[in-house]
């Protein structure tokens, strides 16, 4: 009940920030003629990259040489460093951290264990079926144990916890705020030196948990979502301009004195079964480089300076393919190295 309302409230924001967004939008684009993201990132899936056949290190060091990004949101999934019980391999996330390291890079490091790509939740197989208080116990020893081993790295920038914890998607258990809480807590007390970045939806939540719990707030900004029932799914384009996002994020920074930055901009075709699945004439019907661009500089309009790119897995493969229009464009328009 508590997250539909939260949804339905979010919903209602949509009007006051809406309307002034197609005013402000109108003055915008009459002034200014060109538009660019100042701070662009992107959102590195290890977990992605292997479900188009790519391999992950040899693939996430091919994409930081070619576009050069600063800032990068990397994923630590739990049920990959954790397969054993008490037994962690951070092999991986120790060559990303190293790569970044060495080309300067800014990382905010995904953890917990609702961390971004489906089905959202990502926890060990020797977890499941356990007490919810030992699961959780668990899941704070695995925690500790990551957040001692990159806290001194200086590539770090923030902590994200968790991943969007209280927007229903996923095959997730159900959100506790207070479990919540003592993560948030936990990553505090053991490195009190790095700020603490929360997410929530961009149009179906209201942003306030990740302005109060955070140090630093993040919202997804998705120009389409699909939503699926037990009989049929449906596709919806948001109508929203893009100053929506840059008033309430100027009225929600003003009140909290915190940034908002947009983690997760849609820049990947969205279907209710995985992507290799689909044909390439279909994923780029649905999303084709001019929708691609036009989302781009949607983002770039809304005039939050920091907006993290979503799909940077999909457009290398498509680009390995012999796809190039979505690589190209954000190596020339984008990353203009």
């Amino acid at each position: 009940m508590g997250s539909f309302l939260s949804s339905l409230f979010a919903i209602i924001l949509w009007i006051p920030f809406g309307i002034a967004g197609w005013v402000g939008y109108g003055f915008d684009t009459i002034k200014n003629k060109e538009f660019s993201i100042l701070e662009p990132g992107i959102v590195y899936s290890s977990k992605q990259a292997e479900s188009l056949g790519l391999q992950a290190t040899s693939t996430f060091l091919a994409i930081v040489n070619e576009l050069q990004p600063r800032y990068i949101r990397l994923v630590a999934y739990w049920d990959r460093i954790e397969k054993t019980r008490g037994v962690y391999d951070f092999s991986e996330i120790d060559e990303y951290f190293k790569i970044a390291q060495d080309r300067d890079m800014k990382v905010t490091l995904i953890i917990g264990e609702k961390v971004p790509r489906w089905p959202e939740c990502h926890i060990p197989e020797w977890v499941r079926g356990t007490d919810p208080n030992e699961h959780f116990g668990k899941l704070k020893e695995y925690m500790a144990t990551l957040i001692k081993r990159y806290a001194p790295s200086r590539s770090l920038e923030y902590w994200q916890v968790e991943n969007e914890l209280f927007f229903k998607f996923g095959d997730c258990p159900k959100p506790s705020a207070k479990e919540f809480q003592d993560e948030l807590k936990l990553v505090r007390s053991i490195d009190p030196n790095h700020p603490v970045l929360v997410t929530g939806s961009g149009e179906m939540s209201t942003w306030l948990r990740p302005f109060w719990y955070g140090d630093a707030a993040g919202i997804s900004l998705y120009r389409e979502a699909v939503f699926k029932t037990r009989w049929f799914s449906w596709r919806v384009s948001y109508p929203l301009p893009p100053l929506f996002y840059g008033y309430k994020a100027r009225v929600m920074s003003a009140l909290f004195g915190k940034i908002l930055m947009v983690t997760e901009l849609q820049l990947e075709p969205w279907f209710t079964e995985d992507l290799k699945s689909v044909s390439i004439k279909e994923q780029m019907a649905t999303l084709s480089p001019q929708k691609f661009e036009k989302s781009v500089m949607y983002a770039a309009q809304t005039r939050i300076p920091r907006v993290y790119l979503w799909g940077v897995e999909w457009w290398y493969w498509l680009n390995e393919q012999g796809v190039d229009s979505y690589w190209s464009y954000v190596k020339k328009y984008v990353f203009k190295n």
